[in-house]
């Protein structure tokens, strides 16, 4: 958790919502979707760490979003998921529940993008 008082949550959901709002093209053309539709911090996000819906022809698959900023560079190798394992809503969590019960809705991908600026725009991805 170290870092995150820095950066509270409100600020990393609007900036994860700015990146979507800015790049939903990115994100169709990286994943393969036909739309995207954001619901970061609605309840669906909050139980699942899902922050958009993914629309595959007739189907949807959840995304969980890691954006990382320009100034992390030298973490631009390094994948992250989110929160701690001791946190109850970590994404592991939500992964191992996903294993265990068929009625658990999670993210079916995690896109990570490194080298978004502050506007939500790819400066250095």
């Amino acid at each position: 958790m170290k870092g995150y008082e820095k950066f509270p949550f409100e600020e990393r959901k609007y900036y994860e919502e700015t990146f979507v709002e800015n790049n939903s093209a990115l994100i169709e053309e990286l994943t393969g979707a036909s739309r995207v539709f954001d619901i970061s911090q609605t309840p669906m996000d909050k139980r699942s760490g899902v922050d958009a819906i993914l629309q595959f022809d007739r189907g949807l698959s959840g995304v969980a979003l890691r954006i990382r900023k320009p100034q992390y560079k030298k973490f631009s190798k390094r994948f992250t998921i989110g929160h701690h394992i001791s946190q109850p809503n970590s994404q592991i969590h939500c992964i191992l529940n996903s294993t265990n019960d068929s009625n658990v809705f999670y993210p079916h991908l995690v896109l990570q993008v490194n080298g978004v600026d502050e506007e939500g725009y790819c400066k250095e991805c």
